[in-house]
C-alpha cells in the first residue's frame, strides 16, 4: 500500500511518499508563502521518483492543523481533490503531531513526554502533549492554542520526566522554563511529514478515515484578521 502525506499548515511544504510504514521519497522547502506553487510540483516529484503512478496510492494523510490558515486551505483542498479523483480514503493528522514525530529521531531517551509545537504570532503557540510508545506517541491531549506564560507546562514538569518540545516555537516556550533542566527545546526539526510511518498504516488498517465532504482543517483558534492601521497622507 501506498500513502501520500502533505503538509502545509506551517511555513514548510512537505510532501512524503510511503509504502506501507516505509518512507520512499520526501520533498520539502521551508521558504515561506510558496505552498501553492509547491506543493503540485512536490507531488509530482516524489511519485517519478519512485516511478509510482498516481492511481497507485491506497490513501491520502494531509496535516490538518492548527496553523496556517492560508497553508491549510491549500493542503486541505489538495489532498481532498486527490482522494475524490482517485476515490482513496482521507486522513488527518494534526500538525503537532508531525511536529512531534518529526522530532523522534533527534531524541536519545523517549522516555519522558514529547510536546509538539507549532509557533504562532506574538506569545501564541500551540502544543500537543504525547507519550512515548512502542512505534507511536500516545496523545495526552488534543491540539490546544496557548498564550505563553510560565504556568503551561506545570503539570507535566511534576511528574519528573524529561520534557521534550519540539518545533519551531520550542525556544520561545523554553524562556519562561529556564530554570528547569528537564525542559528540552529542539528548535530546528523540520516540519517534514518524517517518521509518521507507523501512525500512518495503523491509522489505515483501523480505518481512521474521514468523510471528504465534511472533512475541514484543525484551526483550533479562530481566524483573527489583522488590520493595519492606514498611513496619513502628506499634504
Amino acid at each position: 500500500m501506498y500513502f501520500l502525506g502533505i503538509e502545509t499548515a506551517t511555513d514548510a511544504c512537505a510532501v512524503a511518499l510511503y509504502k506501507n510504514e516505509q518512507i520512499l521519497a520526501l520533498e520539502f522547502t521551508q521558504k515561506p508563502k510558496i505552498h501553492s506553487q509547491s506543493l503540485t510540483l512536490f507531488i509530482e516529484k516524489v511519485l517519478s521518483e519512485v516511478n509510482i503512478p498516481i492511481y497507485e496510492l491506497s490513501a491520502v494523510v494531509v496535516s490538518a492543523g492548527p496553523g496556517s490558515y492560508t497553508g491549510l486551505r491549500i493542503g486541505m483542498s489538495t489532498a481532498k481533490g486527490i482522494a475524490y479523483a482517485l476515490d482513496i480514503p482521507l486522513m488527518l493528522i494534526p500538525s503537532t503531531a508531525v511536529a512531534a514525530y518529526a522530532g523522534l529521531d533527534k531524541i536519545p531517551n523517549p522516555d519522558g513526554i514529547l510536546v509538539g509545537v507549532i509557533d504562532a504570532p506574538y506569545h501564541d503557540v500551540y502544543l500537543q502533549f504525547f507519550e512515548y510508545g512502542l512505534f507511536f506517541l500516545n496523545p495526552i491531549t488534543e491540539p490546544q492554542h496557548y498564550v505563553l506564560d510560565n504556568h503551561i507546562l506545570l503539570p507535566y514538569l511534576k511528574q519528573d520526566k524529561l520534557l521534550y518540545l519540539i518545533g519551531k516555537g520550542a525556544n520561545k516556550i523554553k524562556e519562561y522554563y529556564n530554570e528547569y533542566k528537564n525542559v528540552i527545546p529542539l528548535e530546528n526539526v523540520s516540519q517534514n511529514m518524517r517518521n509518521i510511518g507507523y501512525w500512518l498504516l495503523e491509522s489505515y488498517l483501523a480505518n481512521h478515515f474521514v468523510d471528504l465532504e465534511q472533512a475541514q482543517p484543525l484551526y483550533v483558534k479562530d481566524f483573527m484578521p489583522t488590520i493595519r492601521a492606514k498611513k496619513s497622507s502628506k499634504k
